[in-house]
């Protein structure tokens, strides 16, 4: 089983936040809590420690604790993954209330996992918008005043029907910057081809499936076979923005037919910044070798979404 980690997907690094009461005793004539002056001056009280994060689940929810993930800001979530993970950043609060959409529970523990399968099978509610709150009582550490302190973030939470990072663009790879390229590519879509008996494992011709990248400088088409370089790569990363993944060491160093199977393409890590036109940014990064166990050579390009 996959274990939550801390290092979530964010919606926006600043959030809105609302200061609400700061109850407590001060001098009399000093009772403010943002004075320096003050007793019960709380240097924190108002920071964002109190935002909270959302992240998709994967199974059962949250991703590995790993270096190679990565945080994204972001609040829309793809909706064929109907998991999502509310964490409140801060750590040791007296008590965290939850109100999640029109769901009446009040939930108070730190993390909040639930699923929205049932939401989903209403299509109209892909794009709505989804209001989640979470108020967070602490008490500000001593030597201040212990007077509670309330804090109350608001987010939205979205749920898409579209990968940003998914589709067809155009733009310059960074080692040829003054030739255009058209490059598409499509997880969502599955081709068949077939490995040749002399490069099979079971010395007869087999049909394998998988994704296709076209208009990449290497080859009009480059292959990208599922089963077994798709699902065994670490790590397996996709959300609404990014997919990013990573061959197998043991298979790109010892299957004999890696070759065939994934047409030298080793690692690939497609990140998207959202435009309101729909010409989102994109940055791909991927590794390529021209045979088993090569040197892999990393090529970067920059472009925007044509469709």
């Amino acid at each position: 089983m996959k274990k939550q980690f801390q290092i979530s997907l964010l919606s926006f690094s600043l959030c809105s936040l609302i200061l609400l009461i700061a109850q407590g005793c001060c001098k009399e004539k000093c009772n403010d809590i943002n004075n320096p002056e003050c007793e019960n001056y709380d240097p924190n009280y108002g920071k964002p420690s109190a935002v909270f994060t959302m992240r998709q689940s994967m199974k059962p929810f949250g991703w590995q604790d790993k270096e190679e993930e990565i945080a994204e800001f972001c609040d829309t979530i793809v909706a064929c993954n109907s998991g999502v993970l509310f964490t409140a950043k801060e750590e040791n609060a007296l008590r965290y209330e939850w109100t999640i959409g029109n769901d009446n529970r009040i939930f108070r523990t730190r993390e909040v996992a639930l699923r929205f399968d049932d939401y989903l099978k209403d299509s109209t509610n892909i794009w709505n918008p989804i209001p989640v709150k979470l108020k967070v009582v602490k008490i500000p550490k001593t030597p201040r005043n212990p007077a509670d302190s309330v804090y109350i973030s608001e987010r939205t939470l979205v749920f898409a029907d579209e990968f940003l990072w998914n589709g067809t663009f155009e733009g310059y790879f960074e080692n040829e910057p003054n030739k255009k390229r058209v490059l598409t590519w499509d997880y969502t879509k599955c081709y068949t081809w077939t490995i040749p008996k002399e490069k099979s494992y079971i010395s007869i011709p087999y049909d394998v499936e998988g994704i296709n990248l076209f208009g990449f400088p290497q080859a009009d088409t480059l292959r990208i076979e599922s089963q077994r370089i798709l699902e065994k790569c670490f790590p397996n990363f996709e959300s609404y923005k990014q997919r990013k993944w990573k061959m197998d060491e043991l298979t790109r160093i010892a299957d004999n037919q890696v070759m065939m199977m994934s047409s030298g393409i080793t690692y690939f890590h497609a990140y998207a910044q959202p435009s309101a036109n729909g010409k989102h940014k994109v940055r791909l990064e991927y590794r390529y070798q021209t045979q088993q166990n090569g040197k892999e050579t990393t090529f970067v390009f920059n472009g925007v979404k044509l469709k």
